[in-house]
């Protein structure tokens, strides 16, 4: 975007004066949509791009959905405009700058005046809000000493204008001469020189200027002066130009051996809205399909780590299984069983060779519970094998299919959106992208499952059902106050500090004894009876468990409660952690 095309859209910016702030927002990093609403006319969204392929501003057609989640330099531009008026738009020194002057208040005495401004400088750009004392209020990409040695760009620092390189000019300021000294005797000017030495000119002007005279400094410089002239008068009319590469070039001065469309609006808002708004939709999308690779990335790194784990856990379930061997050699064996004994060498006759074996034993069980014991650990064990196995096959499943995925969204053609391709993958892709997936509610409400669960250990049991446990004093008391729903089953160990612990439930009837039984476990084990043998446990829905302050947390008062006593020793759960898919999510909200 060009200076004389910048200095049409002013004029253009400056004709919604009155315009109402509404809520502005931050689609990208460096985009800035701000809502002006002017009597008449109804609502138009100012769209400011200081991306460096595509720097400009545009009016927006449509409507553009905003983030789930507003961005720190969106909510300081909320904070600071919000409720106020546009007064005047203005182009500081014909240059690629433009600031929107705004007056917050209506009250002489308590107006207050800011200024935003736009800098279009490629790569370097950058919007700036600065209250009335020329102090920085906020900055779309802060740059700090270690960035720039020239000027800082951090809120409380004093705002100064870009600082002109060395050897250039402003373009009022190309006099003839100026141009002389650049020609240098030469006699004429090459169009390199003059757009490296004139601000704001450009390579496409400067190229235009020298074609369209004899490249004489007094030829050019009464060209680029009757260009001034114009953009100051309002004179000046955009133009859009085709390119070799099938684009639009806009111009608001003729170029030379090129005719302009002939259906070249009128206005500089409406012909930059058709020359870039193309280039936004293109790099928006790329943006997009750009973020769902990185979820996809992480998930599927996300899975590889997860089957691993499984295959760990198949192996040691595997050699859990080697309880009923040796329960049948206890069964055997009964007659030389004793309670007190600590272990039994016997033969195993279920090893070819003979060898004996070691098979420990709890001293204050007696021989058939010992032998009862080993027998349930391996039925349990064959049980959590099945699961694991189920588990891994799930997830390889899915694993192969968001490659397939990756393999499609690589060969998507440029500017294409994801969405359809997302569409036919269903709920694999919603699951898999997560934080994509929680941004497509902008409704502002409450979600009744957020997807992620901060503070929050997440199991499934035996029978498949989500166990929610609670980390910490913050996780138990968001587990109460956001995560649980009426119906769920609440657990806590009764008298003594510990974690709340949900069980997901649906329905009247309450969950049935062995889910609370492993629920209770869980209660047990991530309290202070850690280790103990026999450790009563409060259960009850989670609509009976009220938060008592909100500056005590995890403090609650229970109604219609029951007692489970079960145990809190590593032994009695460690089997049971082993075959559960534990999802820890360690990030904050």
């Amino acid at each position: 975007m060009d200076v004389f095309v910048l200095s049409g859209l002013t004029r253009e910016l400056d004709a919604l004066r009155g315009a109402f702030v509404g809520k502005i927002f931050v689609p990208g990093e460096r985009l800035v949509v701000i809502p002006l609403r002017l009597a008449g006319t109804g609502r138009r969204d100012l769209l400011i791009s200081t991306e460096s392929h595509a720097p400009g501003i545009v009016c927006l057609p449509v409507h553009m959905e905003r983030p789930a989640s507003p961005a720190p330099f969106a909510m300081a531009l909320r904070k600071h405009l919000g409720g106020s008026h546009l007064i005047q738009a203005v182009q500081p020194g014909l240059d690629r700058m433009l600031v929107l002057r705004f007056q917050k208040g209506h009250q002489p005495h308590d107006t207050l005046e800011l200024e935003l401004h736009i800098e279009l400088f490629g790569r370097h750009g950058n919007v700036v809000l600065v209250d009335s004392t020329g102090t920085i209020a906020a900055v779309q990409v802060p740059v700090g000493k270690s960035q720039s040695e020239l000027r800082l760009l951090v809120p409380g620092e004093h705002y100064r204008e870009p600082p002109a390189l060395p050897g250039t000019v402003a373009l009022p300021e190309a006099t003839c001469e100026v141009l002389r000294a650049l020609a240098a005797g030469a006699g004429r000017i090459d169009a390199e020189q003059l757009s490296a030495a004139v601000r704001g000119l450009g390579p496409h002007l400067a190229s235009a200027a020298v074609a369209a005279t004899d490249g004489t400094p007094e030829a050019v410089a009464g060209l680029l002066a009757s260009w001034v002239n114009a953009a100051a008068a309002g004179e000046l009319a955009p133009r859009l130009y085709g390119s070799a590469r099938g684009g639009w070039t806009l111009s608001a001065v003729p170029f030379p051996g090129r005719s302009p469309a002939a259906d070249s609006p009128p206005a500089f808002l409406e012909a930059s809205l058709r020359l870039f708004w193309p280039r936004f939709e293109a790099a928006r999308r790329g943006a997009e399909r750009s973020s769902v690779q990185a979820e996809i990335r992480k998930e599927l790194k996300r899975l590889e780590r997860r089957i691993a784990a499984i295959g760990r856990d198949l192996e040691r379930l595997r050699e859990g299984t080697r309880c009923e061997r040796l329960g049948e050699l206890l069964k055997a064996n009964m007659g030389r069983l004793r309670r007190g004994m600590t272990r039994l060498e016997t033969v195993d006759f279920y090893d070819p060779e003979g060898r004996t074996v070691a098979v420990a034993l709890d001293p204050a069980l007696g021989p058939v519970e010992n032998m009862n014991e080993y027998f349930r650990r391996a039925k349990k064990g064959r049980r959590g094998l099945a699961i694991a196995e189920e588990r891994r096959a799930v997830a390889t499943r899915r694993l192969e299919a968001l490659r397939e995925l990756t393999t499609r969204l690589d060969e998507l053609p440029d500017g294409a959106s994801v969405n359809a391709l997302l569409g036919e993958y269903g709920e694999l892709a919603a699951a898999a992208l997560p934080s994509l997936a929680a941004g497509g509610d902008r409704s502002g409400k409450r979600s009744a499952a957020p997807a992620v669960l901060a503070g929050v250990r997440r199991f499934v049991g035996t029978a498949g059902q989500e166990i929610l446990c609670g980390k910490n004093a913050r996780g138990n008391d968001l587990l109460i106050r956001r995560y649980a729903r009426p119906n769920d089953c609440w657990l806590h160990v009764r008298d003594r500090p510990g974690a709340h612990v949900v069980v997901r439930w649906e329905g009247a009837a309450s969950a049935p004894d062995e889910v609370l039984a492993e629920a209770a476990q869980l209660a047990a084990f991530y309290s202070s009876a850690r280790g103990e043998r026999a450790v009563p446990v409060m259960a009850t829905r989670a609509k009976h468990v009220h938060p008592v302050s909100r500056h005590h947390q995890g403090l609650v008062r229970v109604e219609r409660d029951r007692t489970l006593t079960v145990s809190a020793e590593p032994e009695a759960i460690a089997l049971w952690t082993q075959i559960q898919a534990q999802d820890e999510v360690d990030r904050r909200l």
